[in-house]
């Protein structure tokens, strides 16, 4: 077993069981020095992170089984559009975490997700309890920088 971190959809509890049977729910955390942002994969614009001293990514971790890993993978499209980075999250209630992330490739273009993917997103912050305008803040972002 190992741990993932998610910060777009597979935030949705009900999604992430689905698509990974034998994952389990540890927690909330924040992914430091990153700031959330749309950009585009093959089939839309999803959200990834890229480092920025000032800012932080609310996540939710799980612990993950080889199996899970590679449904995640297929899922991300590992390796041509999304690839994995190992970082250390700090956890809501429990210190640090070693965890496992996908990020998007970084000579993605940016662009605005979909309003039913936004909708999940925006859905697993209300859950948790996150703030809502790192989420808005990164819809707007991408906006700017997709007409640039």
């Amino acid at each position: 077993m190992k741990f993932y971190t998610a910060y777009g959809s597979n935030m949705d509890l009900v999604q992430m069981q689905r698509r990974c049977e034998n994952s389990k729910f540890v927690g909330t955390a924040k992914i430091n020095g990153y700031r959330l942002e749309f950009k585009h994969s093959q089939s839309g614009a999803y959200s990834t992170i890229e480092k920025s001293d000032n800012h932080y990514v609310p996540a939710v971790v799980f612990e993950i089984s080889d199996n899970d890993e590679r449904c995640l993978d297929k899922y991300e499209g590992y390796p041509n559009f999304y690839h994995k980075d190992n970082m250390t999250v700090e956890m809501s209630d429990s210190g640090k975490c070693e965890t496992m992330l996908y990020i998007l490739r970084e000579d993605a273009e940016f662009g605005v997700p979909s309003a039913i993917y936004y909708d999940i997103l925006a859905r697993a912050y209300c859950h948790f309890n996150f703030d809502f305008n790192i989420l808005s803040e990164a819809l707007h972002y991408s906006y700017e920088e997709s007409y640039d």
